[in-house]
């Protein structure tokens, strides 16, 4: 998920040249080889190049593999120029085809037919009819007959009654963005997570891919951001205040309403964070933010 971004800025910097980039789904689990769960991902995520299912892990193999997520560079000739692991080799990457693409092209070895592609989003129906875009996660406010959902690719806040009927939004339909403000204003960035807290009326928000805590104000209809600005993490202690404190990926939330305390599911480092909305202080509660599963103190 994290080198989206990357290969993103590589598609659009290179549109116009003979450059394709080509996911290729080695599945970590099981659940992960099923075609349809691969073919969602490429919705939900807006991917717009092609994927490959390479479910039983044959190019994993034959390129030798070891590590997710890594990058093949391959030249027009079907050879394996360069490979690198791990995240965050976005410069090494456009330098690397910059220079690949001068010294094929002086020896006229490029194909400059572009390539037919279909999008997967543009042939799908509930795209087209659904109200809502992927959303993520939901919670509720029994006492007002209140549903809260995360409409996750329309980077919004959606309010309905219990039954369904639209109440409101909260975010600027569609665009992405990291705006505090009113509720017209204000944007999110593929938000998840909700928590609730019903003594303050205000609504906790996982903002995924702003890297950020969000605040939903009900009383006073504005947006504020409690944690992180809109930068990835690499820190895996916190303990700064307010946005000063960068977060990883957030994926979910859960208030604490007796110590006043929302915990952050971090998923981009595998750990459990803490909020203290008394000193507005954001930290690691636990997981040392290695990848596994291992029992013990926090």
């Amino acid at each position: 998920m994290h080198v989206l971004p990357d290969l993103e800025f590589l598609e659009k910097k290179y549109k116009d040249k003979p450059f394709t980039v080509i996911g290729v789904h080695s599945a970590k689990f099981d659940n992960e080889k099923d075609l349809e769960a691969i073919r969602n991902a490429v919705l939900r995520y807006g991917i717009t190049h092609p994927v490959v299912n390479d479910g039983d892990m044959y190019l994993w193999r034959d390129l030798g593999v070891n590590s997710w997520p890594t990058f093949a560079v391959v030249g027009p000739n079907g050879q394996l120029l360069a490979q690198i692991s791990g995240e965050g080799h976005r410069k090494d990457l456009d330098d690397f085809i910059e220079a690949a693409l001068m010294f094929y092209g002086k020896r006229n070895l490029l194909d400059e037919t572009p390539l037919p592609l279909r999008l997967e989003k543009d042939n799908d129906p509930r795209l087209l009819t659904s109200p809502l875009k992927f959303p993520g996660k939901l919670t509720v406010d029994v006492l007002n007959n209140r549903l809260f959902i995360s409409d996750s690719n329309h980077n919004r806040i959606v309010v309905t009654d219990l039954d369904g009927n639209y109440i409101m939004q909260v975010g600027s339909s569609g665009e992405e963005g990291l705006r505090d403000g009113s509720f017209d204003d204000a944007t999110f960035n593929k938000p998840q997570g909700l928590a609730y807290n019903a003594k303050r009326n205000v609504l906790y928000v996982a903002d995924t891919e702003n890297h950020a805590l969000r605040e939903v104000d009900f009383v006073n209809d504005v947006v504020r951001t409690l944690a992180g600005n809109g930068t990835k993490g690499s820190d895996y202690r916190g303990g700064g205040k307010g946005t000063n404190q960068l977060l990883n990926s957030p994926w979910d939330v859960c208030f604490d309403p007796v110590n006043g305390k929302v915990y952050i599911a971090m998923a981009g480092q595998h750990q459990i964070w803490e909020h203290n909305l008394s000193d507005e202080t954001t930290k690691a509660f636990s997981g040392d933010g290695y990848e596994r599963n291992l029992n013990g103190s926090s």
